[in-house]
């Protein structure tokens, strides 16, 4: 037919394919050949499910165009920033819009599976699922720039379809935890990297910090104008609840590690968080019956973790307790609010990390020594984006501005033409440097919108003074 083509399977599914090129079929193939021109265009439309392909202007292709460009300028129109780096924020909020499934809230942490962290190894996992840690974590981007609405979605989301006395780490965007991990052992990906995987094993895991991560975002939540609930409230009581019991158990950490769990130091100031968190919101709502016993909980995390975390031989907190090895997640414990940043135990714990897993002249960073830790896979990996963006949060914690900028210039030169990041970059590959890992990874994105944001809010604060 003149308008385009149809494909239909047996079971009777059918897909169309409209063109303004005339395809020829062959067996099973529809293709064309045709040349453009400067300021040429054609216009192919695909179709789910239709019976029948309509003419090309039947489908109002230019008007669903402009629609759809009017919403998303109308929704980046709102931010509320509009320093130096706007550019890369605004594609950076862009991107975590995206990786949000409206009908229920859930925030994927990438749209990909099974991209290499590093080339020809077995990092290749799933993410195309829903992180509580990097949902909460991106619900404070949007925060932060405004974009409350994303939070309630989201607070919808975990708190009245998810947790039912048993937070898992991960789910699927419809809220669903059975999330299991499979090999598609007749498959290579990336540059011929394998597995190909589908699901995620890690989400049976017990991981501490996400507990933190979400008081934390429900803090976040409420300092912005958010409200919650008393039926919220309800449940993240529930939560506190549970560190409560828990916190003083090993986990398997940020990382996932697929070995013997640890007390990881990572997950012991999320603890903490989600004590704090919890006791500030429940005075804030007048609820003072838990405050004393919170604050309390929270003091002994905070004993316990000075205490056991710290390497007095290497001078620095370590990866676990009773460990000698670095981690570079320990980056955030000054946002926490855990301790200063201007602490001596921070400032050589920041000095360890640059030193052990820091790239000489850029500001990339290993999550830790995969030859000193046993994280149950034993390869090599790129170096890990969110770090950087932590790294430069400590920094401006610090009020160390001009290596804060400095910093930040050269990972808004690392990215896409499109202003997208991957999780991981290999800075040694004979190009320049080449993204590794899902892509586009919330993560990643999430670390430049709140770096920048951190940023333009302490020099304001500097310049006030």
């Amino acid at each position: 037919m003149p308008e385009g083509v149809i494909a239909r399977t047996p079971a009777g599914d059918c897909m169309s394919l409209a063109s303004s090129v005339v395809l020829q079929v062959d067996g099973a193939d529809a293709m064309a050949d045709f040349d453009l021109r400067v300021g040429e265009e054609r216009i192919f439309i695909a179709d789910w499910a239709a019976s029948e392909v309509h003419p090309v202007p039947g489908y109002q292709s230019y008007r669903r165009i402009w629609e759809t460009r009017k919403f998303w300028r109308s929704w980046i129109g709102r931010l509320n920033y509009h320093g130096r780096y706007r550019d890369a924020v605004e594609r950076s909020l862009l991107t975590l819009k995206l990786l949000s499934y409206e009908p229920t809230g859930a925030i994927v942490a990438a749209p990909t599976t099974s991209l290499p962290e590093w080339i020809g190894g077995s990092r290749n996992w799933d993410y195309r699922f829903t992180w509580i840690r990097d949902s909460a974590f991106i619900l404070g981007a949007f925060f932060r720039a405004g974009f409350i609405e994303e939070g309630t979605a989201y607070f919808d989301f975990i708190l009245q379809r998810v947790f039912n006395g048993d937070l898992k780490i991960l789910c699927d965007i419809h809220g669903s935890m059975a999330v299991e991990e499979a090999e598609l052992g007749n498959l290579e990906g990336f540059a011929g990297s394998k597995p190909v995987r589908v699901g995620n094993g890690a989400a049976n895991q017990v991981q501490l910090d996400i507990y933190g991560s979400l008081l934390d975002a429900a803090w976040l939540y409420f300092e912005h104008g958010g409200v919650i609930t008393s039926t919220e409230w309800e449940r993240l009581r529930e939560i506190v609840q549970v560190v409560l019991r828990i916190w003083d158990k090993p986990d398997s950490g940020i990382w996932e590690a697929r070995s013997a769990q640890q007390h990881y130091t990572y997950s012991k100031v999320w603890a903490w968080v989600a004590l704090d968190r919890g006791a500030r919101i429940a005075e804030r709502l007048a609820s003072r019956g838990d405050v004393a016993e919170w604050q309390q909980a929270a003091e002994q995390i905070r004993s316990t973790v000075l205490e056991r975390a710290w390497n007095e031989h290497g001078g620095f907190f370590a990866q676990y307790f009773g460990s000698d090895t670095v981690d570079a997640s320990l980056l955030v414990m000054p946002e926490t609010g855990f301790i200063a940043a201007t602490d001596p135990r921070f400032v050589r714990t920041l000095s360890a990390i640059k030193a052990k897993l820091g790239h000489p002249t850029q500001p990339v960073f290993y999550r830790y020594d995969t030859g000193e830790f046993d994280d149950g896979i034993g390869e090599p990996e790129g170096y890990f984006l969110l770090m950087s963006f932590w790294y430069v949060d400590a920094l401006i914690a610090q009020k160390n501005l001009p290596a804060a900028r400095a910093a930040i210039e050269q990972l808004t030169a690392m990215a896409t033409p499109l202003g997208l990041y991957s999780e991981c970059i290999d800075t040694e590959n004979t190009h320049g440097h080449r993204f590794l890992g899902n892509f586009p990874q919330g993560f990643s994105h999430l670390g430049l919108v709140n770096s920048v944001f951190k940023l333009d809010r302490m020099r304001r604060e500097l310049e006030a003074r």
